[in-house]
């Protein structure tokens, strides 16, 4: 039954907590960007039929990694030992587990890719895992 909600539809809100956070920081950008992701992802997981949403997601996916990677980068620049501190070690875990759930199971057709009718679960545990990293990465904003 629940492989046949809109998973990723609805965990496609998550991204607004994101956008509610960076309100209370000084990062215009990084908070523009959650706006576009949102928006983009609502309208892709809505009409995945339509081709042209999938590459306006890919954007916003894209460019949230990016402004996502920079925030990280400066905060271990800031401090070369906070490469060691928990938001770090859980930082690098989502990313890679993201990287396992949707690359690897790209190649291999498993997880987000499952053709079994799992993949749309496996789709919005990408967004619970990504929202909250970026959480944690907003967090060391300052």
């Amino acid at each position: 039954m629940l492989n046949k909600v809109n998973t990723p539809f609805i965990s496609s809100f998550l991204f607004a907590t994101n956008i509610y956070h960076l309100s209370y920081k000084h990062n215009s950008i990084y908070k523009k960007s959650f706006i576009y992701l949102t928006g983009s992802s609502l309208l892709y997981h809505s009409s995945r039929h339509i081709k042209l949403y999938y590459y306006i997601d890919q954007l916003g996916v894209y460019n949230i990694i990016y402004q996502g990677g920079y925030e990280y980068y400066k905060y271990l620049y800031r401090d070369r030992k906070n490469i060691y501190t928990i938001s770090s070690i859980f930082n690098l875990s989502s990313f890679f587990s993201v990287l396992w759930l949707y690359g690897y199971g790209y190649y291999t057709k498993q997880y987000a890719f499952d053709t079994n009718g799992y993949d749309k679960i496996y789709h919005s545990l990408i967004h619970i895992i990504t929202s909250v990293c970026h959480h944690s990465i907003t967090n060391t904003i300052i």
